[in-house]
């Protein structure tokens, strides 16, 4: 068992999930549907997850949330993936 998956909630959990497949596409572009696939979700589920997971990046990045879409999308990465678990984790209930 992974450590994020006993310390973060559901939907932190899927921020993170959706965050690494992103970025382990190196430059891929993925849409919606393209993640709704690889995580298992619902389109409606992937897209409330995606909405999420852009305002983190914007409120850690500083940059605008258009401007960390456009980036996610791309497969780029906004963070380092472990700087954003970390984040997360600072951010758990058990912490």
């Amino acid at each position: 068992m992974r450590f994020e998956e006993i310390f973060l909630e559901k939907a932190d959990l899927q921020k993170f999930e959706m965050y690494r497949t992103l970025v382990s596409q190196h430059g891929e572009p993925l849409t919606i549907t393209d993640l709704s696939g690889r995580l298992g979700l619902s389109y409606q589920q992937s897209y409330n997850v995606f909405q999420e997971l852009s305002r983190d990046m914007a409120d850690l990045d500083g940059a605008t949330k258009a401007a960390v879409k456009h980036t996610l999308t791309r497969g780029e990465p906004v963070l380092p993936v472990d700087v954003y678990r970390a984040k997360l984790l600072e951010g758990a209930i058990a912490f």
